[in-house]
């Protein structure tokens, strides 16, 4: 049994259309030992003893949970945080899910070329079991609104198996754009996609009022 620790519960699992190709349900990861920016959008999600520690079971369970209800459902996206602090969970829970006929895309601060030197099982594990990997960190000074599901032109999107190529990723880019969506509920906000910081603290207010007002 293998246990892995998340940034958020859950019952924030929701699918969306802006981290990766088709409807996908993201997954956050705990605990970073990237301080590659000051621009982080999840500084929540650097300390490894944060968030939530669930069975890989549990989580694999809520994922196909919410695939029933979602019959469009391509895939799941795992960032972080960063993945790869985990690799041994988050390839369990890649595995699992891919089985059943989703996809898998996966975020890292590392570049593919770095992990793959480690030479280390568990990571070279999780790389088999990722069919999408978008590598590097977030570069302020290289950022780049126009790429698809990256903030900076240094990160890339690499096809680890043949479910995805090159053609077909810029075709979905086309078809959803790029957005982000807040998901509000009994556990707190939820923020998707690529959006500002300024945004992010706007959606934090704007909730914080809500829960201030109900309060009267």
């Amino acid at each position: 049994m293998t246990y892995i620790r998340l940034g958020h519960g859950l019952s924030r699992l929701h699918p969306n259309l802006h981290n990766g190709p088709g409807l996908r349900l993201c997954i956050w990861t705990q605990g970073c030992v990237h301080r590659c920016t000051q621009q982080c959008l999840n500084p929540h999600y650097l300390d490894p003893e944060g968030g939530f520690r669930y069975r890989t079971e549990e989580v694999v369970a809520a994922i196909l949970e919410v695939a029933k209800t979602a019959p469009r459902l391509e895939g799941i996206t795992v960032l972080g945080g960063e993945p790869f602090e985990q690799p041994s969970p988050v390839a369990d829970i890649c595995q699992a899910t891919r089985a059943t006929g989703l996809s898998t895309m996966v975020y890292s601060g590392h570049t593919l070329t770095h992990l793959r030197r480690q030479a280390d099982s568990k990571i070279d594990r999780l790389l088999d079991a990722t069919d999408l990997l978008v590598d590097g960190p977030f570069l302020p000074e290289l950022r780049d609104e126009r790429l698809a599901w990256r903030g900076s032109t240094n990160q890339r999107l690499n096809c680890l198996t043949e479910r995805y190529e090159e053609a077909s990723l810029a075709a979905a880019f086309v078809r959803q754009g790029k957005g982000f969506s807040v998901v509000i509920n009994g556990d707190g906000i939820s923020l998707s996609g690529f959006q500002s910081r300024e945004i992010a603290k706007l959606a934090e207010d704007f909730v914080d009022e809500t829960t201030s007002s109900n309060l009267l």
